[in-house]
């Protein structure tokens, strides 16, 4: 059976956690639509959240959360901006983003 998905929440510092909660209701509310991928989801985000924000919850999420994949495509043209994580080979991949990032 594959590991059980727990986060680190103490990766996160005291004082960080005012900001990654921020940071975290920023990104579910960028997040203009969602694609279901194999293991995990693509979110096409809204321009309102900024590149420095999104490399910001990266580091927050890496921390806490180190079983998370991650990818970050910029479409060009100032097109949308696409994150995917992903939790590769584990059944529980999906449910567990879907009740992180609150996605239906």
């Amino acid at each position: 059976m594959p590991d059980a998905l727990f986060c680190n929440s103490s990766a996160i510092s005291a004082a960080d956690r005012p900001r990654y909660r921020e940071l975290t209701e920023r990104m579910i509310q960028a997040s203009q639509s969602t694609t279901e991928l194999r293991d995990g989801y693509a979110l096409q985000l809204d321009p309102s959240i900024t590149l420095p924000e999104v490399a910001e919850w990266l580091a927050f999420e890496r921390a806490c959360c180190p079983f998370l994949h991650f990818t970050l495509e910029l479409r060009p043209n100032d097109g949308p901006t696409i994150l995917s994580l992903q939790i590769p080979h584990h059944p529980h991949a999906k449910a567990f983003l879907r009740a992180e990032l609150h996605i239906p």
